[in-house]
């Protein structure tokens, strides 16, 4: 009974690691958004401070489909217009500095969204991207 207890809060502990490292973080400062693409993230969001530093950075670490599709990620403002797009550091890491966010975006808040299409020309032509919610972005 004891080894299939340990085994079993094992599994929990090995499937609970998993989730947190797959997916999309976002990180300013001490704030980390950890997300699912397929999940509702209308309630997750980052805020962007007055008293940032303008050396500090937005980052996005990507865990997902790195290899056969090739990412992006954007920020709109609520009247859907693309603001800014944030440039790939590698090929799983994306970051924009505080002072181009604050450039960028007005007060209020705003979404970060992803998409992915597929790096096969052929496949990219018959795949309809959409966009996906990551979180919202509050300047303040």
């Amino acid at each position: 009974m004891k080894t299939l207890f340990t085994f079993l809060l094992i599994a929990c502990f090995l499937s609970l690691n998993a989730q947190t490292d797959a997916g999309i973080s976002v990180t300013l400062q001490k704030q980390i958004v950890r997300v699912i693409p397929e999940q509702d993230n209308a309630g997750k969001q980052i805020i962007v401070h007055s008293n940032i530093k303008s050396t500090e950075k937005l980052s996005i670490v990507n865990r997902l489909d790195t290899k056969d599709w090739k990412r992006t990620f954007e920020i709109y403002n609520d009247a859907d217009q693309l603001l800014l797009k944030i440039p790939a550091s590698n090929q799983i890491a994306y970051s924009v500095s505080v002072k181009q966010l604050r450039a960028s975006l007005k007060k209020g808040t705003h979404s970060l969204y992803t998409m992915a299409i597929p790096r096969d020309p052929s496949k990219a032509a018959v795949v309809r991207v959409r966009r996906i919610l990551v979180c919202k972005i509050m300047v303040k």
